[in-house]
C-alpha cells in the first residue's frame, strides 16, 4: 500500500455544529512540526541565556557601585598620604629647629605591607583524626588573627581574639 502525500486534519467540536477538515501535504506538515520544534528549542535557549545575561547585569551595576565606592575610599587614602607626607615634613623641621637627632623611619612599600599580612597565623587550626569533634578546639573561622587576647597589660586589655576574614 503507498503512503498518500496528503494528511486529513479533521476537526470535530462538541454538540451539533458540523466538523471541518482540511488536507495538507504530508512534507508541509512535517516543516511545520520541524518549524515548531525549532522555535521552542529557541525559546528555551533564548531564556537560558537571557537568566545569565540578567544575573550578569545585576553584577554589573552591583560591581560598578563598589568600583565607585573603591575610588572614594582610593581618594582618601591619597589625601591621607598626602597629609602624612606633610606631617613628617613638619615634624622633621621641628625636629631639627629643637637640636633633637631623629630619623623617620621610612614606610614600606605596599608588597611590603601585603607580605606582612601573608605572615599572620592562620585563624583555622586543623585537628588530627580521632578527637572527640563535640569539644571545641581551634578557631571558628579562616582567616587570620588581626589581634590576641591580652589580659597581662591593664592598658590593652582585650578579653578576645579578633579574627580578620571575609564576611
Amino acid at each position: 500500500m503507498s503512503q498518500s502525500k496528503f494528511v486529513t486534519i479533521m476537526l470535530i467540536p462538541d454538540g451539533a455544529e458540523a466538523r471541518r477538515g482540511f488536507r495538507i501535504r504530508r512534507w508541509v506538515l512535517k516543516a511545520i512540526v520541524a518549524l515548531t520544534a525549532v522555535v521552542l528549542l529557541g525559546i528555551i535557549v533564548f531564556f537560558s541565556v537571557y537568566g545569565k545575561v540578567l544575573t550578569r547585569a545585576a553584577m554589573t551595576e552591583k560591581l560598578t557601585e563598589e568600583n565607585q565606592r573603591l575610588r572614594r575610599y582610593q581618594y582618601k587614602v591619597k589625601l591621607l598620604e598626602e597629609n602624612l607626607k606633610q606631617t613628617r615634613e613638619i615634624v622633621g623641621r621641628l625636629t631639627e629647629l629643637a637640636g633633637i637627632d631623629y630619623k623617620f623611619p621610612e614606610l614600606p612599600d605596599d608588597s611590603a605591607l601585603f607580605a606582612a599580612l601573608d605572615e599572620k597565623p592562620g585563624a583555622v587550626v586543623m585537628r588530627p583524626a580521632g578527637l572527640d569533634l563535640t569539644l571545641p578546639s581551634g578557631l571558628p573561622a579562616q582567616g587570620f588573627i588581626s589581634q590576641d587576647f591580652e589580659i597581662e597589660h591593664p592598658e590593652r586589655y582585650h578579653p578576645g581574639v579578633d579574627i580578620a576574614c571575609s564576611e
